[in-house]
Protein backbone atom coordinates (compact mmCIF):
# COMPACT_ATOMS: atom_id res chain seq x y z
CA UNK A 1 0.00 0.00 0.00
CA UNK A 2 1.45 3.38 -1.38
CA UNK A 3 0.85 6.77 -0.12
CA UNK A 4 -0.44 9.21 -3.10
CA UNK A 5 -0.86 12.52 -1.93
CA UNK A 6 -1.00 13.67 1.68
CA UNK A 7 -2.03 16.95 3.53
CA UNK A 8 -0.97 18.52 7.31
CA UNK A 9 -1.65 20.93 9.13
CA UNK A 10 -1.05 22.49 12.60
CA UNK A 11 2.14 19.94 12.66
CA UNK A 12 5.23 21.67 14.70
CA UNK A 13 5.70 24.57 12.28
CA UNK A 14 3.56 23.21 9.65
CA UNK A 15 0.25 25.55 9.95
CA UNK A 16 -1.21 23.64 6.27
CA UNK A 17 0.98 21.77 3.83
CA UNK A 18 -0.29 19.49 0.60
CA UNK A 19 1.62 17.13 -1.19
CA UNK A 20 0.41 15.17 -4.11
CA UNK A 21 1.76 13.09 -6.86
CA UNK A 22 3.56 10.87 -4.80
CA UNK A 23 5.33 8.25 -6.53
CA UNK A 24 7.58 5.25 -5.75
CA UNK A 25 10.38 7.15 -5.25
CA UNK A 26 9.87 10.57 -3.16
CA UNK A 27 12.46 13.28 -2.70
CA UNK A 28 12.22 17.00 -0.73
CA UNK A 29 14.22 19.39 -1.03
CA UNK A 30 14.41 22.91 1.02
CA UNK A 31 16.25 25.47 3.56
CA UNK A 32 17.10 23.92 7.26
CA UNK A 33 14.06 24.18 9.38
CA UNK A 34 11.35 23.98 6.59
CA UNK A 35 9.35 21.45 7.21
CA UNK A 36 10.95 18.32 5.36
CA UNK A 37 11.50 16.23 8.79
CA UNK A 38 8.33 17.13 9.58
CA UNK A 39 6.79 15.44 6.31
CA UNK A 40 8.77 12.20 6.86
CA UNK A 41 7.01 12.67 10.47
CA UNK A 42 3.41 13.15 9.11
CA UNK A 43 3.97 9.93 7.09
CA UNK A 44 5.49 7.80 10.14
CA UNK A 45 2.53 8.89 11.43
CA UNK A 46 0.15 7.88 9.00
CA UNK A 47 1.71 4.65 8.87
CA UNK A 48 0.59 3.76 12.36
CA UNK A 49 -2.53 5.59 13.21
CA UNK A 50 -3.26 3.19 15.93
CA UNK A 51 -0.11 2.88 18.00
CA UNK A 52 -0.48 5.69 20.91
CA UNK A 53 3.18 5.73 21.49
CA UNK A 54 4.03 6.76 17.77
CA UNK A 55 3.74 10.12 18.75
CA UNK A 56 6.46 10.20 21.90
CA UNK A 57 8.63 8.36 19.80
CA UNK A 58 8.92 10.66 17.03
CA UNK A 59 10.65 13.15 18.92
CA UNK A 60 13.36 10.76 20.46
CA UNK A 61 14.04 10.80 16.71
CA UNK A 62 15.30 14.16 16.74
CA UNK A 63 17.11 14.02 20.34
CA UNK A 64 17.12 11.01 22.32
CA UNK A 65 17.12 13.58 25.17
CA UNK A 66 13.15 15.06 24.38
CA UNK A 67 12.24 11.84 24.46
CA UNK A 68 9.57 11.97 27.57
CA UNK A 69 5.50 12.57 27.75
CA UNK A 70 5.65 16.46 28.76
CA UNK A 71 7.94 17.24 25.10
CA UNK A 72 4.57 16.18 23.05
CA UNK A 73 3.80 19.71 22.98
CA UNK A 74 6.36 20.05 20.35
CA UNK A 75 4.43 18.17 18.20
CA UNK A 76 1.78 20.92 18.29
CA UNK A 77 1.71 24.24 15.66
CA UNK A 78 3.49 27.05 18.06
CA UNK A 79 2.77 24.76 20.80
CA UNK A 80 -0.81 25.48 20.83
CA UNK A 81 -2.21 22.51 22.16
CA UNK A 82 -6.55 23.49 21.90
CA UNK A 83 -5.44 23.22 17.81
CA UNK A 84 -5.52 19.68 16.98
CA UNK A 85 -2.57 18.75 14.15
CA UNK A 86 -4.53 16.30 11.13
CA UNK A 87 -3.26 14.07 8.76
CA UNK A 88 -5.03 13.17 6.17
CA UNK A 89 -3.99 10.85 3.05
CA UNK A 90 -5.33 9.29 0.17
CA UNK A 91 -3.62 6.02 -0.57
CA UNK A 92 -2.84 4.14 -4.17
CA UNK A 93 -5.49 1.49 -3.62
CA UNK A 94 -8.42 3.94 -3.62
CA UNK A 95 -9.01 3.78 0.38
CA UNK A 96 -8.26 7.57 2.42
CA UNK A 97 -6.97 7.86 5.92
CA UNK A 98 -7.32 10.54 8.71
CA UNK A 99 -5.83 11.16 11.60
CA UNK A 100 -5.95 13.81 14.42
CA UNK A 101 -4.19 14.18 17.52
CA UNK A 102 -4.63 16.05 21.09
CA UNK A 103 -3.75 16.38 24.42
CA UNK A 104 -6.35 16.33 27.31
CA UNK A 105 -6.51 16.24 30.77
CA UNK A 106 -8.86 14.23 32.64
CA UNK A 107 -9.91 12.77 35.99
CA UNK A 108 -11.15 8.69 35.90
CA UNK A 109 -11.93 6.70 38.74
CA UNK A 110 -9.30 3.90 38.58
CA UNK A 111 -11.49 0.87 38.83
CA UNK A 112 -12.84 1.92 35.74
CA UNK A 113 -9.24 1.43 33.48
CA UNK A 114 -9.09 -2.01 34.26
CA UNK A 115 -9.97 -3.70 30.84
CA UNK A 116 -8.52 -6.18 28.38
CA UNK A 117 -7.32 -3.11 26.33
CA UNK A 118 -5.54 -1.60 29.05
CA UNK A 119 -2.03 -1.63 31.12
CA UNK A 120 -0.47 -0.46 33.61
CA UNK A 121 -2.66 1.28 35.65
CA UNK A 122 -2.27 1.70 39.36
CA UNK A 123 -4.49 -0.72 41.79
CA UNK A 124 -5.35 2.23 43.86
CA UNK A 125 -8.45 3.36 44.39
CA UNK A 126 -9.87 6.92 44.14
CA UNK A 127 -10.12 9.10 41.16
CA UNK A 128 -6.75 10.03 39.66
CA UNK A 129 -5.95 12.54 36.84
CA UNK A 130 -4.41 11.78 33.85
CA UNK A 131 -2.47 13.25 30.96
CA UNK A 132 -3.32 11.53 27.63
CA UNK A 133 -2.00 11.92 24.21
CA UNK A 134 -5.54 11.09 22.12
CA UNK A 135 -5.62 9.86 18.28
CA UNK A 136 -8.55 9.91 16.68
CA UNK A 137 -8.40 8.01 13.28
CA UNK A 138 -10.46 6.79 10.23
CA UNK A 139 -9.98 5.11 7.03
CA UNK A 140 -12.73 4.87 4.14
CA UNK A 141 -12.69 3.11 0.98
CA UNK A 142 -14.72 4.67 -2.26
CA UNK A 143 -17.92 5.73 -1.02
CA UNK A 144 -18.48 3.28 2.26
CA UNK A 145 -18.92 4.83 5.93
CA UNK A 146 -16.19 5.86 7.24
CA UNK A 147 -14.27 3.54 10.16
CA UNK A 148 -13.53 5.89 13.30
CA UNK A 149 -11.52 4.37 15.90
CA UNK A 150 -9.38 5.88 18.96
CA UNK A 151 -6.27 5.19 20.61
CA UNK A 152 -4.83 6.99 23.63
CA UNK A 153 -2.07 6.56 26.34
CA UNK A 154 -2.30 8.46 29.60
CA UNK A 155 0.26 9.23 32.32
CA UNK A 156 -1.57 9.11 35.74
CA UNK A 157 -0.78 11.65 38.63
CA UNK A 158 1.24 8.88 40.26
CA UNK A 159 3.45 8.37 37.33
CA UNK A 160 2.10 5.23 36.25
CA UNK A 161 0.53 4.75 32.95
CA UNK A 162 -2.26 3.19 30.55
CA UNK A 163 -2.68 2.62 27.37
CA UNK A 164 -5.64 1.99 25.46
CA UNK A 165 -6.05 0.90 21.65
CA UNK A 166 -8.77 -0.51 19.59
CA UNK A 167 -8.22 -4.13 19.09
CA UNK A 168 -10.95 -4.08 15.84
CA UNK A 169 -8.20 -2.31 13.89
CA UNK A 170 -5.07 -4.04 12.05
CA UNK A 171 -2.88 -1.80 10.21
CA UNK A 172 -1.69 -2.77 7.15
CA UNK A 173 0.99 -0.49 6.20
CA UNK A 174 4.49 -0.90 8.06
CA UNK A 175 7.16 2.23 8.01
CA UNK A 176 10.66 2.23 9.10
CA UNK A 177 12.59 6.13 10.02
CA UNK A 178 16.19 6.04 9.17
CA UNK A 179 17.18 9.15 11.86
CA UNK A 180 20.00 10.89 12.10
CA UNK A 181 20.23 8.74 15.88
CA UNK A 182 20.97 4.92 14.87
CA UNK A 183 18.54 1.98 16.24
CA UNK A 184 20.42 -0.50 16.97
CA UNK A 185 18.01 -3.01 17.98
CA UNK A 186 16.03 -1.95 15.27
CA UNK A 187 18.83 -2.54 13.04
CA UNK A 188 19.61 -5.64 14.53
CA UNK A 189 15.90 -7.15 14.75
CA UNK A 190 16.19 -6.01 10.78
CA UNK A 191 19.60 -7.51 9.67
CA UNK A 192 18.53 -11.04 11.56
CA UNK A 193 15.58 -10.98 9.10
CA UNK A 194 17.14 -10.94 6.30
CA UNK A 195 18.82 -13.47 7.27
CA UNK A 196 15.71 -15.85 7.89
CA UNK A 197 14.72 -14.70 4.57
CA UNK A 198 18.28 -16.11 3.09
CA UNK A 199 18.98 -12.40 2.06
CA UNK A 200 22.16 -11.88 3.93
CA UNK A 201 24.28 -12.56 0.61
CA UNK A 202 22.39 -9.97 -1.57
CA UNK A 203 23.00 -7.63 1.23
CA UNK A 204 26.99 -8.50 1.40
CA UNK A 205 27.15 -8.07 -2.10
CA UNK A 206 26.00 -4.30 -2.69
CA UNK A 207 28.44 -3.84 0.72
CA UNK A 208 31.57 -5.00 -0.62
CA UNK A 209 30.90 -2.47 -3.40
CA UNK A 210 30.53 -0.18 -0.61
CA UNK A 211 33.82 -1.00 0.09
CA UNK A 212 35.83 -4.02 -0.78
CA UNK A 213 37.53 -5.16 2.15
CA UNK A 214 34.76 -6.18 3.90
CA UNK A 215 34.32 -10.22 3.38
CA UNK A 216 31.70 -10.38 5.64
CA UNK A 217 29.27 -9.55 8.85
CA UNK A 218 27.59 -11.23 11.12
CA UNK A 219 24.79 -10.75 14.04
CA UNK A 220 25.93 -12.00 17.30
CA UNK A 221 24.82 -11.52 20.90
CA UNK A 222 26.47 -8.39 21.28
CA UNK A 223 26.20 -6.61 18.30
CA UNK A 224 26.70 -6.45 14.28
CA UNK A 225 30.09 -7.54 13.21
CA UNK A 226 32.21 -6.59 10.33
CA UNK A 227 34.85 -8.75 8.89
CA UNK A 228 37.33 -6.98 7.01
CA UNK A 229 40.18 -8.92 4.51
CA UNK A 230 43.08 -7.42 6.55
CA UNK A 231 42.25 -7.44 9.54
CA UNK A 232 41.92 -10.78 11.44
CA UNK A 233 39.26 -10.09 14.19
CA UNK A 234 36.02 -8.82 13.44
CA UNK A 235 35.12 -5.59 14.46
CA UNK A 236 31.95 -4.13 15.89
CA UNK A 237 29.61 -2.14 13.26
CA UNK A 238 29.14 0.81 15.94
CA UNK A 239 33.63 1.06 15.36
CA UNK A 240 33.25 1.71 11.84
CA UNK A 241 32.70 4.75 9.68
CA UNK A 242 29.34 6.59 9.36
CA UNK A 243 29.23 6.01 5.67
CA UNK A 244 29.10 2.22 6.11
CA UNK A 245 26.16 2.29 8.73
CA UNK A 246 24.34 5.00 6.93
CA UNK A 247 24.81 2.57 4.13
CA UNK A 248 24.36 -0.60 5.47
CA UNK A 249 21.04 0.51 7.40
CA UNK A 250 19.36 1.81 4.15
CA UNK A 251 19.99 -1.62 2.74
CA UNK A 252 18.77 -3.64 5.29
CA UNK A 253 15.84 -1.81 5.56
CA UNK A 254 14.68 -2.57 2.19
CA UNK A 255 15.85 -5.89 1.77
CA UNK A 256 14.64 -7.62 4.91
CA UNK A 257 10.97 -7.34 3.73
CA UNK A 258 8.75 -6.15 6.52
CA UNK A 259 8.72 -2.45 5.49
CA UNK A 260 6.62 -1.15 2.53
CA UNK A 261 7.57 2.59 3.85
CA UNK A 262 11.03 3.70 4.32
CA UNK A 263 11.58 7.60 5.33
CA UNK A 264 15.10 8.51 5.12
CA UNK A 265 15.90 11.63 6.80
CA UNK A 266 19.22 13.52 5.39
CA UNK A 267 20.57 10.98 3.18
CA UNK A 268 24.13 11.98 2.36
CA UNK A 269 24.73 12.72 6.06
CA UNK A 270 28.10 10.56 6.62
CA UNK A 271 27.94 9.32 3.13
CA UNK A 272 31.17 10.52 1.18
CA UNK A 273 30.25 11.72 -2.20
CA UNK A 274 31.95 9.26 -3.95
CA UNK A 275 29.32 6.51 -2.72
CA UNK A 276 25.99 9.06 -4.05
CA UNK A 277 26.09 6.60 -7.41
CA UNK A 278 26.29 3.31 -5.46
CA UNK A 279 23.81 4.64 -2.95
CA UNK A 280 21.18 5.57 -5.42
CA UNK A 281 21.30 2.64 -8.29
CA UNK A 282 21.27 0.05 -5.05
CA UNK A 283 18.29 2.21 -3.28
CA UNK A 284 16.25 2.44 -6.16
CA UNK A 285 17.13 -0.83 -7.51
CA UNK A 286 15.73 -2.34 -4.47
CA UNK A 287 12.55 -0.72 -3.65
CA UNK A 288 11.43 -1.44 -7.33
CA UNK A 289 12.44 -5.01 -6.74
CA UNK A 290 11.17 -5.18 -2.72
CA UNK A 291 8.20 -2.57 -3.64
CA UNK A 292 9.01 -0.07 -1.18
CA UNK A 293 8.09 3.54 -1.40
CA UNK A 294 10.68 5.82 -0.48
CA UNK A 295 10.35 9.11 0.87
CA UNK A 296 14.10 11.04 1.20
CA UNK A 297 15.04 14.35 2.34
CA UNK A 298 18.06 15.95 0.92
CA UNK A 299 19.64 19.44 0.52
CA UNK A 300 22.99 18.82 -1.29
CA UNK A 301 23.05 19.56 -4.64
CA UNK A 302 26.00 16.92 -5.62
CA UNK A 303 23.03 14.10 -3.96
CA UNK A 304 20.60 15.49 -6.43
CA UNK A 305 23.55 15.48 -9.78
CA UNK A 306 24.11 11.85 -8.77
CA UNK A 307 20.36 11.03 -8.78
CA UNK A 308 19.65 12.27 -12.34
CA UNK A 309 22.84 10.52 -13.47
CA UNK A 310 21.42 7.55 -12.22
CA UNK A 311 17.88 7.90 -13.50
CA UNK A 312 19.36 8.89 -17.30
CA UNK A 313 21.59 5.44 -16.92
CA UNK A 314 20.79 2.81 -19.16
CA UNK A 315 20.04 0.73 -16.42
CA UNK A 316 17.81 3.03 -14.65
CA UNK A 317 16.04 4.85 -17.24
CA UNK A 318 13.01 2.19 -18.05
CA UNK A 319 12.61 0.93 -14.42
CA UNK A 320 12.44 4.41 -13.02
CA UNK A 321 10.24 6.00 -15.59
CA UNK A 322 7.08 7.67 -14.03
CA UNK A 323 8.30 6.41 -10.62
CA UNK A 324 9.87 9.48 -9.22
CA UNK A 325 8.66 12.65 -8.13
CA UNK A 326 11.26 15.02 -6.25
CA UNK A 327 9.51 18.07 -4.23
CA UNK A 328 10.89 21.74 -3.30
CA UNK A 329 9.49 22.41 0.29
CA UNK A 330 9.14 26.35 0.33
CA UNK A 331 7.78 29.26 2.55
CA UNK A 332 5.75 31.69 0.60
CA UNK A 333 4.66 34.94 2.18
CA UNK A 334 1.32 34.84 0.14
CA UNK A 335 0.09 30.80 0.05
CA UNK A 336 1.87 30.00 3.23
CA UNK A 337 4.28 26.53 2.96
CA UNK A 338 3.84 25.03 -0.58
CA UNK A 339 5.45 22.28 -2.15
CA UNK A 340 6.66 22.27 -6.10
CA UNK A 341 6.82 19.07 -7.66
CA UNK A 342 9.66 17.87 -10.59
CA UNK A 343 9.37 15.10 -12.18
CA UNK A 344 12.58 12.88 -13.87
CA UNK A 345 13.34 15.08 -16.90
CA UNK A 346 12.41 18.34 -14.67
CA UNK A 347 15.61 17.22 -12.63
CA UNK A 348 17.62 17.35 -15.68
CA UNK A 349 16.53 20.23 -16.70
CA UNK A 350 16.77 22.45 -14.16
CA UNK A 351 20.36 21.42 -13.58
CA UNK A 352 21.29 22.09 -17.10
CA UNK A 353 19.15 25.93 -16.52
CA UNK A 354 21.54 26.15 -12.99
CA UNK A 355 17.94 26.67 -11.49
CA UNK A 356 17.91 26.14 -7.74
CA UNK A 357 15.99 23.13 -7.04
CA UNK A 358 17.01 23.58 -3.02
CA UNK A 359 15.09 26.84 -2.97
Amino acid sequence: MMFADISIKNFRGIEHLDVVGLRNVNVFLGQNNGGKTTLLESVFLLSGMSNPLLPERINSFRDKGISSFDKLKYLFHKMNMSVHPTFVASMYDGSHRELALSMVDKAQRVEDLHNANQIGASSADGAKGETCIVLEYETKRGTSKPLKRKSEFCILNNGQFKQTVNPSYQEVVSARFLSSFSETNVLREEFSNVIRMNKKEEVLSLVRLFDKRISNMENLFDGIYVKYEDIEEMLPLCMCGEGLKKFFNIIVSVVNGKNNILLIDEIDNGVHFSAYNLLWRSLLNLSNRNNVQLFITTHSAEVIGALDSVLHSDEMSNIMKDSLSLYTIARTQEKGMQSYRYGKDDIRQAINNHIELRA
